[in-house]
Order: structure tokens, then sequence, then C-alpha cells
């Protein structure tokens, strides 16, 4: 195993290039494929940090397919329908004064 490793030493000396090379690349791809797996881990495998998240929904106000905001009201209302409810405000608007953004 030592002459394996000293005949190893002595090609990766003569090309010092190529090794730099082949460093460099499996460097970024253990680096890309360790970034891809935390990404995919913390959005889509790990469970949602609620009990029972799978009963989880969304409920969004809106008549005739336009999206408007919740009267309070309604969210009263709401609260007092669903039990271990909450809010959240998501705001989508245009800053132009036409139709189109």
């Amino acid at each position: 195993m030592m002459s394996d490793l000293r005949q190893a030493l002595r090609v990766l000396l003569k090309a010092p290039g190529f090794s730099a090379l082949v460093v460099l690349i499996l460097a970024v791809g253990i680096g890309a494929t360790s970034t891809i797996f935390s990404v995919v881990h913390a959005v889509l495998l790990r469970p949602l940090p609620f009990p029972e998240s799978s009963r989880l929904v969304g409920v969004v106000n809106s008549v005739q397919g336009i999206e408007d905001n919740v009267s309070y009201p309604d969210l009263q209302d709401w609260y007092t329908a669903y039990a271990d409810s909450a809010a959240s405000h998501l705001m989508r608007r245009s800053l132009s004064p036409g139709t189109q953004p």
C-alpha cells in the first residue's frame, strides 16, 4: 500500500495544475451537494413546527377571483369558529397608476 501511495504522490507532483483542478472540482461538487441537501431538508423534509401540521389550512378572502383584505369583524368570527386560529397578512400591491406594474 505504501508503494501505491508513493506512486500516487509522484504522479500528483508531476502535474500540479491537473491535481489542483481535480481537488477544486471535487470541492465544488461536494459543497454543492451538501448545500442542495441542506436546502431540500430544511424546505421539504423537515416537518413544520406545529402540532398536527397536516391539519393546517389557509383561508383567503376573495370576491370574483380578486383577493381582498379580511375585515376585522370577519376575522373575529373566524377566531370564534375555528379553534387555535392565527392570522397573517400578505400585502400584494402595484406601485404604478395603471393596471400593469
